[in-house]
């Protein structure tokens, strides 16, 4: 092999033969990277997903900034217990996985369950009667997980008394159900389930820690260099470019992905191959804190 691609992994060596369009479109379709804290969090999942049902389960909460890959991390999960038919013919839904609804909305919620199950209902039906469909799903589809992502946004901004009524829906539902929760959300969220002390001692805490300049970056660009089908080597660990990756993205691992991507295919495109100080340096970008405070002049 040229020692030109030893910078690739071998899948992304025989990409090198696709056409550009191949390239660039794989460049933009998700893909996963095993760094060490996701593996960890992956491994508290599965650990938690062995053990046996019992009356009181427990349950993890996942946080961690926006952007930063929690979504990625459940979705892997998700997608390694898929449902599957039993021999007596039964659907088994293991894992269950949906977006919280906004403002406390529990009525959402338990229609959000029925979707997702594929169970019907009326939109007349009250919320007491999908909330008992949605429980009796979830025992006959032998659910063991139900994860839970942007919980911040069922509990978060609302009155003291909304906010207990919603987290005391999720400790019903695992009494209920007999299920365990995988709740992920954004730090500030760690609060309001430390206000309700009966829920908190039923979760372990994992965090999604932001990157850093260090080490665990540069293992992290080289990944991506190993993934993203570029001829030429970018280097991406090099101190200079690795320094201005982290100040680009300030630490966000969504970000990171999103200029890599873009000067990935930027690189394709006037055939230079590989991602240079120069092209991050000239590329259009808005850090995120600026974009949160950033006014749109029309």
């Amino acid at each position: 092999m040229n020692l030109i691609m030893e910078h690739l992994n071998e899948k992304s060596k025989i990409m090198l033969s696709y056409t550009d369009e191949k390239r660039i479109e794989f460049i933009n379709s998700d893909f996963w990277i095993g760094y060490e804290n996701a593996v960890s969090i992956l491994d508290s999942f599965e650990e938690l997903f062995n053990k046996p049902r019992v009356e009181r389960m427990q349950s993890i909460l996942l946080l961690g900034s926006t952007n930063n890959g929690k979504t990625d991390i459940l979705k892997r999960f998700y997608n390694s217990h898929k449902a599957r038919l039993e021999e007596d013919s039964n659907v088994n839904r293991p894992v269950i996985k949906l977006i919280a609804p906004t403002q406390g909305n529990l009525s959402e919620f338990y229609t959000d369950i029925l979707d997702q199950t594929m169970v019907p209902y009326r939109k007349s039906n009250r919320i007491e009667y999908r909330k008992k469909i949605a429980i009796e799903t979830l025992k006959k589809l032998k659910t063991k997980i139900l994860i839970i992502d942007e919980v911040h946004n069922l509990i978060m901004d609302l009155s003291a008394l909304k906010q207990r009524l919603a987290l005391s829906e999720l400790r019903y539902i695992t009494n209920a159900a007999n299920v365990s929760l995988i709740c992920a959300g954004i730090k500030e969220v760690h609060n309001a389930f430390k206000s309700d002390s009966q829920l908190i001692n039923r979760f372990e805490l994992e965090i999604l820690k932001d990157w850093r300049n260090d080490d665990n970056l540069s293992r992290l660009l080289v990944s991506f260099e190993r993934i993203l089908p570029l001829k030429n080597s970018s280097n991406l660990s090099e101190d200079k470019i690795q320094t201005k990756i982290y100040e680009m993205s300030e630490g966000l691992l969504g970000e990171v992905a999103k200029i890599l991507r873009r000067v990935a295919v930027e690189s394709i495109l006037d055939k230079t191959e590989k991602i240079t100080f120069a092209k991050l340096n000239r590329l259009e970008w808005t850090d995120p804190t600026k974009r949160k405070t950033q006014e749109i002049i029309y």
